[in-house]
């Protein structure tokens, strides 16, 4: 049985001021899969907070991510938001919760 835990944002549904949700996937097996929104969220980019949220939708998705504040590689926050260390804080305590499950 092999199980996958990361996080993702939601690119898609950006908030009236440019911020978007941070969802939480779990895989079991790829094939199972179920997605949970973490009711936490990432900002824009202190360059980008001009930004309307019409703005941001006209920005190719593949490269929207980079609008945020926010780590791929980590699945993490990035250390420029002032509570950075609280939300990842958290996600790192949820991510040790679902590997405790499994």
């Amino acid at each position: 049985m092999s199980a996958k835990v990361h996080f993702n944002l939601r690119i898609d549904r950006p908030q009236a001021d440019g911020s978007v949700q941070i969802l939480f996937h779990f895989s079991l097996n790829s094939q199972q899969r179920l997605r949970i929104n973490t009711d936490k969220f990432v900002p824009l980019r202190k360059e980008y907070n001009h930004l309307t949220k019409e703005k941001i939708l006209s920005v190719n998705a593949n490269s929207r991510d980079s609008l945020y504040d926010w780590d791929k590689g980590k699945s993490r926050l990035g250390k420029n938001v002032l509570y950075s260390e609280k939300i990842n804080h958290y996600l790192l305590s949820l991510e040790k919760k679902a590997n405790d499950i499994i």
